[in-house]
């Protein structure tokens, strides 16, 4: 079954994960950056949606900190106010897409499906129970994301602080 870690803010892409639920992917959930960088380590997902808007982090960090850890995780950005610059970074750091939220259910299906059928991952052989929820643990990864932003993105074209 294939996997898909979604990480978001808990408003923006809420329906996301029980829409995919019901079309029968397994679907864990994380409602920060951390959580979700944390997660795609330990889930090991077949592909990640990432929203743009974190509570700790935005979603080019969190993609950049991906990539890093797994350039052949496919990773799609989700925002509910795409920009081009947005847009553009998430490409330049290797997205497969950036798409608008709300996002309806057969733009979804068909995006998941062509990842499914397109990625070049080996099948996992771990199930995952559908609709876990991944918990906020005490971590260091700040440190992992400041040290991804300031040698990933500069090389994207991206200025740090």
């Amino acid at each position: 079954m294939t996997r898909i870690l979604v990480i978001h803010d808990g408003l923006t892409c809420c329906g996301i994960a029980a829409t995919l639920t019901r079309m029968g992917y397994a679907t864990i959930e994380a409602y920060s950056a951390a959580t979700g960088i944390r997660a795609a380590r330990e889930v090991d997902p077949d592909l990640v949606l990432v929203g743009f808007r974190l509570p700790d982090h935005d979603g080019l960090s969190v993609l950049a900190a991906l990539r890093e850890a797994d350039p052949a995780l496919p990773v799609v950005l989700l925002s509910s106010r795409r920009t081009r610059w947005i847009e553009h970074g998430a490409l330049r750091l290797g997205a497969r897409a950036c798409l608008d939220t709300p996002i309806d259910a057969a733009t979804l299906a068909a995006i998941v499906a062509w990842e499914a059928k397109t990625s070049a991952r080996p099948p996992q052989e771990r199930e995952v129970e559908s609709g876990r929820r991944c918990r906020d643990q005490e971590t260091n990864t700040d440190t992992v994301l400041a040290t991804v932003a300031a040698n990933r993105l500069p090389g994207a074209g991206w200025t740090t602080r």
